[in-house]
């Protein structure tokens, strides 16, 4: 949307996400945020991406649309949610290069903003998963999906033993999730000794989701690996007792509460 407000400044109202990424670009009515704060000048983006934005139809388009005017009108070319930013302002009189170069450094400002925020929510897994590693006892890992279909299944705690600071979990057909030090390193593994399926190198004391790596009697893909802690245990057998309860299982109910009680 182009307008003058009363300081005699074009604005722009832009919906966009990173250019780098090829997203999209949209263009809308003008927000009351305001200008657009902390923006790099378009001279630091480099020959490559000048080209490739001046080449794209969009932005010829959105060129054309400030050179001659005309009524609010919005482009959205992708199938995204767009992401908005602030409004920019330039110069009524601004020439056609200004213009492409206030859009480059709205476009660049959004990128850095999504940056920042993909780097704020990394920082909160983080800080979640330190937080969940101090009280995590885990009751029991779900095994999903690896391409040796007979490890899959759940892998309970082996009594109280503790290897290399973590539980021993065994699963089915003698198949044990364990946490060992081998040659230095030190991480988990899947398998039945001595034979290794699947491992992942880390100081974690709890076992990783995904990312597993193949080793020499395992085959593609990898699993994929849920933790479930004393709380979600009791939480799902009240559940299951409650169902056979209402369905007037009541040995099967009796058999779920016993237990919920017994999860520690």
């Amino acid at each position: 949307n182009q307008g003058t407000c009363k300081h005699g400044h074009r604005r722009l109202r832009i919906v966009t996400a990173p250019f780098a990424r090829a997203e999209m670009v949209t263009l809308t009515e003008e927000s009351p945020d305001g200008l657009v704060s902390n923006v790099k000048p378009a001279a630091e983006m480099s020959a490559a991406e000048l080209e490739q934005l001046a080449s794209d139809p969009r932005i010829r388009e959105l060129q054309y649309k400030l050179r001659h005017g005309g009524e609010k009108f919005k482009l959205q070319v992708t199938n995204q949610k767009p992401q908005e930013i602030r409004a920019i302002h330039v110069p009524e009189d601004a020439t056609p290069e200004q213009q492409h170069a206030a859009l480059q450094e709205a476009m660049r400002q959004e990128q850095l903003n999504t940056q920042r925020s993909e780097e704020e929510e990394r920082r909160r897994q983080r800080e979640a998963h330190v937080k969940r590693m101090q009280r995590s006892d885990v009751w029991c890992y779900v095994v999903e999906g690896a391409g040796c279909s007979q490890l899959n299944g759940e892998y309970h705690r082996t009594g109280e033993s503790v290897r290399n600071g973590a539980r021993v979990y065994g699963g089915p057909d003698g198949f044990v999730m364990s946490r060992e030090v081998i040659s230095g390193g030190e991480g988990w593994i899947i398998g039945q000794a001595p034979r290794a399926f699947y491992a992942y190198q880390t100081k974690d004391t709890l076992a990783p989701e995904s990312h597993w790596s193949v080793q020499e009697h395992g085959k593609e893909p990898s699993p994929t690996v849920k933790a479930v802690e004393p709380f979600e245990a009791v939480e799902a057998a009240k559940q299951a007792g409650n169902g056979a309860f209402k369905g007037a299982d009541f040995a099967g109910a009796v058999e779920k509460y016993d237990e919920a009680l017994s999860i520690a």
